[in-house]
């Protein structure tokens, strides 16, 4: 073997060795390159939002931009003062002291109870179409003697009705009947506003008067 046979010979077995010990050699060539520096973009600010107020979220659930009741008819606002220093007796309440409500015929009320009436009459006329039907309101002490006189087993004596105080009603088209409609209606939402058959006048009252309706907020 000459010089050069034996280097290459030794060559080879080296290269067998490094082999068998796992290492492997680096082509520097197929290499993959060192990733590019990443840039951090700048911070992107967030869109500005409206955050609608309380008193916003308050008018839209009502409906509309309304923020205060809907203000007393004409009517309503120019009547009274009340008689607050008692200085009436049951039936001699002075007219100044009374609302006129606007229904057929001349009905009038306590103050208070004709606020009340208000309220539950456009309640009323949105169910029903149409405005509450009275027959009688306030009765002057003359006006009980007359009833009195006319129904004793029905009418208080006089003195001592609720009409006599402008605190009392009685009722027409269709509240009437214990069975109709507008009646069921009235003993549902009535109480809230202060207005009710008193419990003598119901069904299983002593004397049944689905039509009387008494004030008791006044």
């Amino acid at each position: 073997m000459t010089a050069v046979s034996a280097g290459l010979v030794a060559l080879t077995g080296a290269t067998q060795a490094d082999d068998a010990t796992g290492s492997e050699s680096v082509d520097i060539a197929s290499a993959p390159a060192s990733p590019p520096a990443q840039t951090k973009a700048a911070p992107v600010a967030p869109s500005p939002t409206t955050t609608p107020s309380k008193d916003r979220e308050r008018q839209v659930s009502r409906g509309g931009d309304r923020t205060s009741p809907d203000p007393k008819p004409e009517w309503l606002a120019s009547c009274g003062p009340a008689d607050e220093e008692g200085r009436h007796s049951n039936g001699r309440l002075a007219v100044s002291d009374l609302c006129e409500i606007p229904v057929e015929g001349t009905h009038l009320l306590h103050p208070d109870a004709a606020t009340a009436w208000w309220r539950l009459d456009r309640r009323y006329r949105a169910r029903f179409g149409e405005q509450m039907c009275v027959t009688d309101s306030y009765r002057s002490i003359e006006a009980q003697e007359q009833v009195y006189a006319e129904k004793p087993g029905l009418a208080a004596t006089p003195g001592t009705s609720n009409h006599g105080w402008g605190v009392a009603l009685d009722l027409c088209g269709g509240v009437e009947s214990f069975s109709s409609e507008q009646y069921a209606w009235l003993r549902e939402q009535a109480p809230a506003l202060g207005w009710d058959n008193p419990e003598w006048a119901r069904a299983e009252g002593s004397k049944p008067e689905p039509w009387h309706w008494e004030f008791s907020a006044a």
